[in-house]
């Protein structure tokens, strides 16, 4: 309608934000709400003490997930956080959270949820320091609070002094664990998405096919879809002779049920565990089910995908200058590997299809993006023969 585009328009992140919320129960839509914030640059935020309310709220033109969207962080909890931020103030620290929300509302699990959400964000940038740190905040948490209630009964002016908080120096986590433990209690990745870094390389094995092009298909049909394992539930048959797999592969755009039997399921058991790599699902799609279902043949992960796989760019007459090659090269050697090259030469007419011998390289989006920003768009292939 008229008035939704207009509030599309003119407020952009006011919009998404009441739309998330109104979605907040449907996985898909919301995977499908993150991703359409990115392309139209409205940052989608983890929920953080000091900003987030319960459900999503926009925040200077971007949105703040809800605290309420943790698991393991209760209403009473929530209700907790907000009315102490709003009553006496932002909180300045984490020692300063420990001591001002109420300790009966804060566990251990609690905390752990709130430190992997990224909740803590304003107070220590540091999840993993956080994590380190886990058993000194609750413990500091139950002695500040002790010992401010026992100065409240005492009839004396009593000092008790609680040692300042220290944390726990620690390596940082990498974006693999980060964005599997948002997944854990957000049900969501937020700072990133396991694809977001490989979607080209992906778009290129994948036959032209996501979620949501899936509710389009009419006739079974033979397709590869990209995505990451959201789920995974391994059964056994009723006889017990043999397990399938009913997995829910997430892209994107939302998610698509596929069921995975025996063989293809023992093989790809190492690929589905590890649900932050993204993988290529081969098999047939059956729209006859409620909700369209993938029936897997094959199972791949990225790097398996890369072993034996060549990459092909494609250089027009005007890019092929003696210092672009020069250029070219160096990019080669900066991302060495397993795979060879092919160029394709464009020439009055003709293409040169072209080996470079003596050099190989890995493939990945660094590459990708390193050959584009030189060459142009669109100019890097890859193939590679499918079992």
């Amino acid at each position: 309608t008229y008035q939704t585009s207009y509030l599309k328009t003119h407020y952009p992140a006011e919009f998404m934000s009441a739309l998330m919320t109104v979605e907040s129960q449907n996985t898909d839509k919301i995977i499908s709400s993150i991703t359409e914030c990115n392309k139209m640059n409205i940052k989608v935020l983890a929920p953080d003490v000091n900003e987030s309310i319960s459900g999503f709220t926009p925040v200077d033109g971007k949105i703040r997930f809800g605290l309420s969207a943790i698991k393991n962080v209760g209403e009473s909890t929530v209700r907790a956080i907000i009315d102490t931020r709003t009553g006496e103030g932002s909180f300045e620290s984490i020692s300063d959270f420990c001591t001002r929300v109420d300790s009966s509302k804060l566990n251990r699990r609690t905390f752990e949820s709130l430190i992997k959400s990224g909740a803590f964000a304003s107070l220590e940038p540091s999840r993993a320091k956080l994590m380190k740190s886990l058993e000194r905040l609750i413990i500091y948490t139950a002695l500040k609070q002790k010992s401010s209630v026992e100065g409240q009964h005492s009839l004396f002016d009593i000092d008790v002094t609680i040692p300042p908080l220290k944390l726990e120096d620690t390596e940082e986590w990498d974006e693999k664990v980060l964005l599997q433990n948002e997944m854990d209690v957000l049900g969501f990745y937020i700072t990133s998405h396991p694809m977001l870094k490989y979607s080209s390389e992906l778009a290129m094995y994948s036959s032209n096919c996501d979620s949501e092009k899936i509710l389009e298909i009419k006739n079974k049909k033979k397709i590869k879809i990209a995505g990451v394992v959201r789920s995974l539930e391994v059964k056994h048959t009723k006889n017990g002779s043999s397990i399938y797999g009913n997995m829910v592969l997430e892209d994107l755009k939302g998610s698509v049920d596929v069921i995975i039997f025996n063989d293809t399921l023992r093989k790809s058991m190492d690929i589905l565990e590890d649900k932050v790599e993204p993988i290529i699902v081969e098999g047939f799609i059956d729209p006859t089910e409620e909700r369209a279902k993938i029936r897997a043949q094959e199972i791949y992960s990225l790097s398996q995908l890369r072993v034996n796989s060549s990459v092909h760019i494609k250089i027009d007459k005007v890019k092929s200058t003696p210092d672009n090659m020069n250029k070219l090269k160096e990019i080669f050697n900066k991302y060495p590997g397993p795979s060879k090259i092919i160029l394709h030469i464009r020439r009055d007419g003709e293409v040169a299809e072209v080996e470079v011998g003596n050099c190989t390289v890995d493939l990945g989006e660094d590459l990708i993006q390193s050959v584009e920003e030189l060459l142009g768009e669109n100019v890097v292939n890859f193939s590679r023969k499918f079992s």
